[in-house]
């Protein structure tokens, strides 16, 4: 598998390698700052669904809509993740 490096993700982004360094230590310390976002906004996305459906079922069947919806950003993530536990 291929590395990505800062200056690949800087380029990507169309910025300077400078300005991620000046936010992230590293490509690790990114890494991670990407994760917690992403759990926290699927946190916050399960807390909104909680509000507006009272019963199981409507919770359980909303949170399966917001998958689906989500499901191109997650598999994203989860190949990330994947590549970067080898």
């Amino acid at each position: 598998m291929p590395r990505v490096t800062i200056k690949d993700i800087a380029n990507a982004l169309g910025v300077n390698t400078a300005l991620i360094y000046y936010y992230f230590d590293s490509k690790e310390h990114l890494f991670q700052a990407m994760l917690r976002h992403a759990v926290g906004q699927a946190l916050e996305s399960y807390r909104r669904l909680q509000e507006r459906h009272a019963d199981p079922v409507g919770l359980i069947s909303a949170w399966f809509d917001t998958h689906i919806q989500l499901y191109e950003p997650i598999r994203q993530l989860v190949k990330i993740m994947l590549g970067y536990s080898v």
